[in-house]
C-alpha cells in the first residue's frame, strides 16, 4: 500500500510546476473558503469587472482610449444598476409578495378537486391528502407573514445591501481601469516558473469567458422573448416568471422543468384547461425547443465538453458552497477542474 502511494506521488506529482500550481489553486480555494464571506464584495466585484472587460476590449479595438472605454462601459453598468433598484426590483418583490399571498387560494382548488376526485374513486386518492394541503397552506401563512415582517424589520440586512450598492461599483471601476497594474501585481506573486501556471490561466479565461458572456446572452434573450409572450397572453406574475425562466437556463434541463412547474399552474389557475391555456403552453414549450436547439448552438459553438451528469453534480456541488454565484458558476468551474486535468504533466516512468 505505501509502495503504491509512493508511486502515485511521484506519478503526478514529481513535477515541480505541477506542485507550484496544486499549491496555487489550493491557496485560492482556501482564501475564497476561509474569507468569502468577509471578501464577498470584493469577489462579486471582480466577476462584474470581468465581465465587462469584454466590452472595454472592444471599444478600445475601436481605437477608443481605454480610460474612456472605462468610463462607457461603467456608465452603461451604473444604468442598469440603478434600474434594477428603482424599477425592476420593486415590481418583482410586490409580484412575489402577491404570488406568496395567492397560493393558499389556489392550494384550496387543489384541495377541492382532490377532495372531489377522492369521492368518486376513493381507491385513488385517500382523504388524508386533504391533510397534507392544510400542512401546506399553514406554513406557507407562516412564511408570508414572516415575509411581510422581513420587509420592515431587516435593517441590518438592508445595510448590508446598501453596503454592497455603494462598495461593489466603487471597486468595479477601479479593478476596470487598474486593470494592469493588478494583474502585474499577481504576476509579481507567481514564482518565476510558472508555465502550468498561465497555460491554464489561458484555458481558463477562454472558456469562462466564453461561457458567461454567452450564458449572460441565453439569461436576456430568454427572459425578454418569455416575458414579451406572458404579455401577450397576459398571464399574472409575468416579470417574475419571466426572471425565473431567465435564470433557469443556469441549470441544464432541471433547470427547465423546475420552472415549467409555476407557469403551468399560475395559467392553470387564472385560465383553467381553456384554449388559452394550451396556447400558452405550446407556446412555452416551443420557447424551450428554439432556446436547446438554436440559440445555445449559436452562442456556445465552442462546446465545453462536460457530460450532462457531470454539469448537474457541479451545480449541486458549488450551489450548495457559494449559493447563486456557485450555480451560476459551477460550468466554468468544472470547465477549470478539466484543464487543469487535461495538462496537469503524468511521469509514465
Amino acid at each position: 500500500m505505501q509502495n503504491l502511494f509512493k508511486h502515485w506521488i511521484k506519478q503526478y506529482f514529481s513535477n515541480y510546476e505541477a506542485s507550484l500550481l496544486l499549491i496555487w489553486l489550493l491557496s485560492i480555494v482556501f482564501i475564497v473558503i476561509v474569507g468569502g464571506r468577509v471578501l464577498a464584495p470584493v469577489i462579486t466585484s471582480l466577476i462584474i469587472a470581468y465581465l465587462m472587460q469584454g466590452m472595454v476590449n472592444f471599444l478600445v479595438n475601436r481605437k477608443i482610449a481605454h480610460k474612456i472605454s472605462v468610463y462607457i462601459v461603467f456608465s452603461f453598468f451604473m444604468a442598469i444598476l440603478f434600474a434594477g433598484i428603482f424599477f425592476i426590483i420593486p415590481i418583482i418583490w410586490k409580484q412575489l409578495g402577491n404570488f406568496i399571498n395567492s397560493l393558499p387560494r389556489m392550494l384550496n382548488k387543489v384541495d377541492g378537486a382532490i377532495t372531489l376526485v377522492s369521492n368518486k374513486y376513493p381507491f385513488l386518492l385517500r382523504n388524508d391528502v386533504s391533510s397534507f394541503i392544510n400542512s401546506i397552506k399553514e406554513e406557507l401563512a407562516s412564511y408570508s407573514q414572516y415575509y411581510i415582517a422581513s420587509s420592515y424589520t431587516k435593517i441590518l440586512e438592508l445595510i448590508h445591501i446598501l453596503v454592497y450598492f455603494i462598495l461593489v461599483p466603487f471597486l468595479v471601476f477601479f479593478f476596470l481601469r487598474d486593470k494592469d497594474m493588478f494583474l502585474g501585481l499577481i504576476k509579481s506573486t507567481l514564482p518565476n516558473q510558472r508555465r502550468l501556471i498561465m497555460q491554464v490561466a489561458s484555458e481558463m479565461n477562454r472558456q469562462i469567458a466564453n461561457y458567461i458572456r454567452g450564458k449572460g446572452i441565453e439569461i436576456l434573450v430568454a427572459g425578454l422573448v418569455t416575458y414579451v409572450v406572458f404579455l401577450f397572453f397576459g398571464l399574472n406574475y409575468a416579470e417574475l416568471l419571466a426572471i425565473l425562466v431567465g435564470l433557469s437556463v443556469l441549470i441544464p434541463i432541471v433547470g427547465v422543468l423546475v420552472v415549467s412547474i409555476p407557469v403551468i399552474l399560475v395559467a392553470l389557475f387564472q385560465w383553467g384547461g381553456t384554449e388559452q391555456f394550451l396556447a400558452l403552453t405550446i407556446a412555452f414549450a416551443i420557447i424551450q425547443i428554439l432556446d436547446g436547439n438554436v440559440l445555445v448552438p449559436v452562442l456556445f459553438s465552442d462546446a465545453v465538453g462536460l457530460h450532462p451528469v457531470i454539469i448537474i453534480i457541479s451545480v449541486l456541488i458549488f450551489g450548495s458552497i457559494w449559493g447563486v454565484l456557485g450555480v451560476f458558476f459551477a460550468i466554468p468551474l468544472a470547465t477549470l477542474l478539466k484543464a487543469v486535468i487535461n495538462v496537469w504533466p503524468v511521469n509514465n516512468e
